[in-house]
């Protein structure tokens, strides 16, 4: 929990699958504020938007406890030399991540808080159920802060949206426990 896979800025030397648990990924600006831009979860290819340029763009840290296989870039290139499937699949694990980040490029520029805060609970809801988990019923990894900050608005913001939510009966939330109520 709260380890470093890598710090922005980093030499790319290695990939890294998420086995297991969840990891943040952030963007530090140049006047020191940092902007979440992704969630992982379990399956998620992490660093691979660093290839390009060959340092790391974001930091990412694990949310909770997590288990994480770290591939070098040479041993990568070799697995995918020796098994096109596997090529195949990480393509369309990081062709996925690619369509969330557009999804949440539009989410917060182009839906109200509510809009915003909604989309992220079914999101939310499609990654558990994605992985044979309940989709209703789950704890978030992710802090309120961490949330707020990944949806572009204050933690009281957030805080009144869970209240408006709670009582229009769509969703119970206890502490870190979410149960939604009507998808």
């Amino acid at each position: 929990r709260n380890s470093h896979l890598f710090r922005q800025g980093d030499r790319l030397d290695s990939l890294y699958f998420l086995r297991s648990g969840s990891a943040k990924t952030v963007v530090s600006t140049g006047g020191g504020c940092e902007q979440i831009v992704t969630f992982h979860f379990p399956g998620d290819l992490i660093g691979f938007d660093s290839i390009a340029v060959g340092r790391h763009q974001s930091t990412t840290i694990t949310l909770e406890t997590s288990g994480v296989c770290r591939v070098t870039l040479t041993k990568m290139k070799s697995l995918f030399a020796a098994n096109s499937d596997l090529w195949e699949g990480v393509m369309r694990t990081v062709a996925n991540q690619i369509a969330e980040n557009q999804n949440h490029a539009l989410l917060l520029g182009q839906k109200s808080v509510h809009a915003r805060f909604a989309t992220f609970l079914v999101h939310l809801s499609y990654q558990h159920s994605s992985r044979g988990c309940s989709g209703t019923e789950f704890n978030l990894s992710m802090s309120r802060q961490d949330i707020a900050n990944y949806l572009a608005m204050a933690v009281e913001t957030l805080s009144r949206l869970i209240g408006d939510f709670q009582r229009k009966d769509l969703v119970e939330v206890e502490r870190r426990f979410v149960r939604i109520n009507d998808v």
